[in-house]
């Protein structure tokens, strides 16, 4: 059954600005896990070009081709490394590989669109159009109700910075600066483009949901420096959203922070081992994936698609992201051991012997937050008895989440120093309460 999802996309401000040269010269920044797929023909493969281009700093129009009807064979899928590239040479190897893409550079702005495509939305004319002093919302939603007649108001997601990892509310906000634009007949792409140049700052998205991109199969989405506006599509509006009734929206690029969002919104148990030495995630661009209505283990390869040193495995009712098994040797949480034992002890005094079972020193634990109303979840968790052997610290990890229920586990070594590696490895609840041990290890 095929499932419908849409994306927002959010450009954080940076200290560079592409704007000061060609758009085309711009180097992608370095990042060890961005990876193109070629064709882009899946979700995946989608998000990973909105990131290059995101990534980049450059203002951009990006028009996705429809999705294709017939599965794409993985021996067909290619991975072209990006990082560093200046993007013309990127946005060139991707267009030579999947010739279904073109791309141009017009007035410093990036404008990929499909090839040879008979005209579509973007080519649909729409009365005359007239904006004085208006949010982006609203002119994005008004811009929208005249592409699409049978359009009913709302359908308008909004999402600032500093909420991407949160709750981003489905509701109209001002956003400035206000746009002024009056266009006689336009097409919908002079609009986008007209709204672009009003504003200075702003980049556009537009996607299909359904290979026969119908209007009602069309996304739109307008970002600036600060925020990401998207008119979801009239079928997606017609999607059922998770068993509480929201949308979850989590920023990707960052492993972490979309765990912990995906975590606190579906309160879906997971594991993660964070790479060792991560790579500092580059907030000029950060795609915020849409994973509403999807099951779990897809929700969570929607997420790590984006870098690939990343994989996700299911594990005693818990799913487990964790470094791909190719990027070292034998991680710590998987040397074995002979047999663990519990008897009765309580979550801080397990966290604390596991630690030392995989030979750490200056172990400190403590309770986050500090203050937690009494009534918090950490004061409900019971004493636990199990045994394990010929088990692993990944497995006592995983079977401890799984009897209380309620708890997600996290590992994340630092970087290497001359006393070694400082890990910190957290047990969370999906509220954000739990326990944090801080340890260090030779070697990771």
């Amino acid at each position: 059954m095929r499932r419908l999802t849409t994306i927002a996309i959010l450009l954080v401000a940076s200290g560079r600005s592409a704007a000061t040269q060609d758009a085309s010269s711009v180097r992608i920044p370095e990042h060890p896990g961005l990876e193109i797929q070629v064709p882009v023909r899946t979700n995946s493969g989608s998000d990973l070009l909105l990131r290059m281009l995101t990534t980049s700093g450059t203002r951009f129009g990006l028009e996705h081709v429809p999705p294709s009807a017939a599965p794409l064979q993985a021996s067909a899928v290619q991975k072209i490394k990006v990082s560093g590239l200046p993007l013309s040479d990127a946005l060139d190897r991707i267009v030579s590989l999947d010739t279904r893409y073109r791309w141009e550079e017009s007035g410093n702005r990036i404008v990929v669109r499909p090839a040879g495509a008979a005209p579509g939305f973007l080519d649909r004319r729409v009365p005359g159009f007239t904006m004085q002093g208006s949010s982006l919302p609203h002119a994005l939603e008004s811009l929208m109700r005249a592409a699409i007649p049978q359009r009913l108001p709302g359908g308008i997601a909004t999402m600032a910075a500093s909420a991407a990892a949160n709750d981003p509310a489905l509701a109209v906000a001002t956003l400035e600066p206000l746009v002024s634009v009056r266009l006689d007949q336009p097409t919908v792409l002079e609009v986008l483009n007209a709204l672009a140049a009003a504003h200075g700052h702003l980049s556009w998205v537009v996607r299909y949901e359904r290979p026969e991109a119908d209007a009602e199969d069309v996304s739109v989405s307008l970002i600036t420096q600060h925020h990401s506006i998207t008119a979801v599509s009239v079928t997606e509006m017609r999607t059922p959203r998770s068993p509480d009734g929201r949308r979850i929206f989590v920023p990707a690029g960052d492993v972490s922070a979309a765990l912990n969002a995906y975590k606190r919104r579906s309160g879906q148990l997971i594991g993660f081992e964070r790479v060792p030495s991560p790579a500092r995630v580059n907030t000029s661009g950060i795609t915020v994936l849409d994973l509403t209505g999807l099951p779990p283990i897809e929700a969570l390869q929607r997420v790590i698609d984006t870098d690939s040193r990343y994989e996700v495995r299911e594990a005693h009712g818990i799913l487990n992201v964790l470094p791909r098994a190719d990027l070292g040797s034998a991680w710590r949480l998987d040397r074995p051991i002979e047999q663990f034992t519990v008897s009765g002890e309580l979550l801080p005094a397990l966290v604390e012997r596991l630690a030392a079972l995989i030979a750490a020193t200056d172990i400190s634990v403590r309770r986050f937050p500090v203050a937690t109303n009494d009534g918090g979840i950490l004061r409900r968790l019971q004493p636990l008895s199990f045994t394990l052997r010929n088990t692993t610290a990944r497995e006592i990890l995983n079977t401890i989440c799984t009897k209380q229920g309620t708890l997600s586990w996290a590992v994340t070594p630092q970087p290497p120093d001359a006393a070694g590696v400082r890990v910190t490895l957290d047990l969370s609840t999906s509220s954000g309460e739990g326990y944090t041990a801080t340890f260090r290890v030779p070697s990771w």
